[in-house]
């Protein structure tokens, strides 16, 4: 049995969608639950095989940063290097 189904339904002339709907509350919520398990997991690896105390950055890449992002108004800021 599936949680959740969808339809899809046109808009206008140009643009269709999708209409949602949920048949098994539990069964959602079941699966909502396995998926965020699964991301805490990830998220668990992803922080283990960090190196401990050391720098986001290191002294060059920060030099780099605070010279690429002066001279942009509003937070603006150049992507990372």
């Amino acid at each position: 049995m599936s949680a959740l189904f969808s339809k899809t339904v046109e808009v206008d002339d140009d643009v269709a969608g999708l209409l949602w709907s949920v048949d098994d509350l539990d069964e959602l919520a079941r699966l909502i639950a396995v998926i965020s398990v699964g991301q805490a997991e990830h998220a668990a690896r992803i922080i283990r095989e960090l190196e401990p105390h050391g720098p986001a950055l290191s002294d060059t890449q920060q030099t780099v940063w605070k010279v690429a992002s002066i001279g942009f108004p509003c937070g603006l800021r150049r992507a990372r290097i």
